[in-house]
């Protein structure tokens, strides 16, 4: 195990994959929905400023924004 890793403490993991868990139980189950609960629940349990989802086409090797929390349009 490496404990120069910086990040939160273990608890504070826990306690945030807890909260997506509750976030993706509740309310619609649209893609969309989903995903943009997930982003927010990421955000807050993880302290991020924004999170975001992406859906790759592999066709043209594109990216493109499906969901988010805190990302402004142009991000």
């Amino acid at each position: 195990m490496n404990h120069n890793v910086i990040g939160p403490p273990k608890t504070t993991q826990v306690e945030a994959l807890h909260g997506l868990a509750r976030a993706l139980a509740s309310g619609e189950f649209r893609a969309r929905a989903v995903l943009e609960r997930a982003c927010r629940a990421v955000a807050g349990g993880f302290g991020f400023q924004r999170v975001g989802s992406v859906r790759f086409l592999p066709d043209t090797s594109t990216l493109v924004p499906f969901a988010g929390h805190g990302l402004t349009m142009d991000e």
